[in-house]
């Protein structure tokens, strides 16, 4: 008969534990999502905190990587928190471009050319959809201004 009840017992806490982990993380994931305004304060901001993830040795390939990761990894962010759709795939588009270039330095030879492989990269993104991002971006954050 113990093991009749303690097995329902076990049952019913793993059961709450259970629905209260779902509950906490649709919670969590239904978070009110950042107004435009917001998303650009916060692209505005990390704009300029970019500029300290640059390595001071740009030819070294790994640290490029790093960094271009590190750089993406805060756009990602921001674009997680965004409210705004047109922003998203505005950001999405950035973040591709980014995630090209970071997987070409990745990818490249410990003595090939940081320039060489830049414009490797480059070859591979599309900047017909890039620059409709910078104007998207721009128009509505005027983070060029």
């Amino acid at each position: 008969m113990t093991i009749m009840t303690s097995a329902p017992a076990r049952i019913s806490r793993v059961s709450i534990v259970g629905a209260a982990s779902v509950a906490l993380l649709a919670l969590t994931g239904c978070g009110s999502s950042d107004t435009t305004e917001e998303t650009c304060e916060r692209l505005d901001v990390y704009v300029d905190e970019m500029e300290d993830l640059v390595p001071e040795d740009q030819e070294n390939n790994e640290d490029m990587a790093n960094s271009l990761r590190e750089m993406t990894d805060g756009m990602k962010e921001i674009r997680d928190d965004a409210g705004d759709e047109e922003l998203v795939a505005s950001l999405d588009s950035l973040i591709e471009s980014y995630e090209t270039i970071y997987t070409a330095f990745e990818d490249a030879d410990d003595d090939q050319a940081s320039e060489e492989i830049l414009w490797g990269a480059l070859e591979g993104i599309d900047m017909d959809a890039l620059g409709e991002a910078g104007v998207q971006l721009e128009e509505t954050c005027q983070l060029n201004s």
